[in-house]
């Protein structure tokens, strides 16, 4: 109980150290919001969990929505301790962006202990990105009480990751959030989802600027031939 209390604690710190919430809902009341550039819809969640042990949450309703100011976070309790528990989350929602999202990033505070050399324990998010319905990105962070260090973010992406290859004005993502133990403890609270909108082309711009520029032109010639 005290893991669990510290696990939530440091998620809330960690999303004001972020930059603060906007927001704050359960995922299962969450509608469509927007954050900068980039518009968030289509939330959903299912859960399953067990063991001999504890395992938490213990349901979509303990997972919280924060916006942050270049992505989303989810927050909860997620923890498996004891004999042998585990809870695993899915997660999936919308992301889209008029200019273009160029770049994905995920990270998460989790921590893993074995209780003996029997032991083992795992926390690990995996997510899939889709556009159109083909995956064009995969991330997968993980963190294990056999790890001398965890790796707690990315990028840098590990060998299995898959960056995004192009820019996209919409993509849906699925994200696993999975912590089991077998006479151990494994844990997170948070989940940091980050993007990186496109910034347009110096010939994009400048094509802009002479548009707006034969606009104002002409503005001018319509008033001197209406004098």
């Amino acid at each position: 109980m005290k893991r669990y209390t510290w696990l939530a604690a440091a998620g809330l710190i960690s999303a004001i150290a972020a930059g603060g919430a906007a927001q704050a809902s359960p995922i299962t009341s969450t509608g469509t919001f927007t954050e900068g550039a980039l518009t968030f819809s289509n939330f959903s969640c299912g859960s399953s969990g067990g063991g001999v042990g504890l395992s938490t949450p213990s349901g979509c309703g303990e997972v919280n929505v924060n916006q942050l100011s270049n992505g989303v976070q989810f927050h909860a309790g997620w923890d498996a301790g004891g004999l042998s528990a585990y809870s695993d989350f899915l997660l999936g929602y919308t992301v889209t962006s008029a200019t273009g999202i160029s770049q994905i990033g995920m990270s998460f505070n989790a921590s893993a202990s074995a209780f003996s050399w029997l032991g083992y324990a795992v926390a690990q998010v995996t997510e899939t990105v889709y556009h159109n319905g083909v995956v064009v990105g995969f991330l997968d962070l993980k963190c294990a009480s056999t790890d001398t260090t965890c790796v707690l973010q990315t990028p840098p992406y590990a060998s299995n990751d898959i960056p995004l290859n192009g820019t996209y004005d919409h993509l849906d993502v699925v994200k696993d959030i999975y912590v089991g133990a077998f006479l151990g403890n494994a844990g997170l609270s948070y989940v940091n989802q980050t993007f990186q909108t496109a910034v347009p082309e110096p010939a994009s711009l400048a094509l802009l600027g002479t548009g707006l520029l034969g606009l104002s032109v002409v503005g001018r010639r319509k008033r001197s031939g209406a004098a």
